[in-house]
């Protein structure tokens, strides 16, 4: 087991009540944005890459992609970009009921 995985495997993932309402997001999105706010509890963004991700939820990097871009438009996170594409940044944003942006 990798060390940041080690770190998480004390951590618990909390989904809000209005996230998971949502029925425009599937479970494992849902549970993304969970993770996503756990692993920015320290520093108030999640630096991990879509592997990491991925290897938590038991998914491919590819489909982190794909759920990132639709947590990013359903409007519960704001991505960041450096260093042209070589580093990203996830950051939470507080949960609106789905169509109210």
């Amino acid at each position: 087991m990798s060390e940041r995985k080690s770190r998480m495997s004390e951590k618990s993932i909390r989904v809000p009540m209005s996230v998971l309402a949502r029925k425009d997001l599937s479970s494992t999105a849902k549970l993304l944005y969970g993770l996503v706010l756990a692993l920015s509890e320290e520093t108030g963004c999640c630096w991990e890459t879509n592997a990491y991700l991925g290897e938590c939820l038991g998914s491919e990097p590819t489909y982190m992609s794909a759920l990132i871009g639709t947590l990013e438009r359903g409007g519960l996170i704001r991505r960041e970009v450096y260093k042209w594409g070589a580093e990203r940044r996830l950051y939470p944003l507080p949960p609106t009921p789905a169509g109210r942006e």
